[in-house]
């Protein structure tokens, strides 16, 4: 999955609409891009329906939350948006070192039913200190595991958490 990611889908975040390309201001999200990106998520069988259906909750929220905030907070240009992550969601992190997919080491493997968690551990053999740790889910459907849950997607809000970050940021700047 990591190595699909890095290789062929490279693809980090949620796709922002903008009204022409020239525009700084979205308006939401790409729905257009965001179903190609959905798609390719299916098209792998790497991910359980509980995946995907959070996926696309998360861009749901993050469109809600967009159309609902005002011009000044809807500027790409302004830095890095309150619906985006300052890091790579699909490793927690910001940096890493080419194919870290290829020396993941699995942690605190916990089987139940047809259930695993685990975490996944980089950077040992980098001298990363501490090594970075990932928390997943899986779930076997059909004969075939597939990744039900993502620690970094907990990154993303609900329309509610961001209009309490917008209206924190704004008494601040008060």
């Amino acid at each position: 999955m990591y190595e699909w990611h890095e290789t062929k889908y490279q693809n980090h975040g949620f796709p922002f609409q903008f009204n022409s390309p020239s525009d700084s201001l979205f308006t939401g999200i790409d729905w257009n891009e965001y179903n190609k990106d959905y798609e390719a998520f299916q098209k792998t069988n790497y991910f359980s329906d509980e995946f995907l259906a959070r996926h696309r909750q998360i861009a749901m929220s993050i469109d809600s939350s967009v159309r609902q905030a005002s011009a000044e907070w809807r500027n790409a240009k302004d830095g890095v948006p309150i619906w985006d992550v300052n890091a790579d969601v699909w490793c927690n992190c910001q940096d890493h070192s080419d194919n870290y997919w290829e020396r993941l080491v699995i942690s605190d493997f916990k089987y139940n039913n047809e259930t695993v968690s685990f975490n996944w551990i980089w950077g040992i053999e980098e001298g990363v200190d501490p090594p970075m740790k990932y928390k997943m889910r899986a779930r076997k459907l059909n004969n075939t595991w597939k990744v039900s849950y993502m620690e970094g997607f907990d990154s993303y809000g609900t329309v509610a958490d961001y209009n309490k970050q917008i209206k924190r940021m704004e008494n601040l700047a008060e």
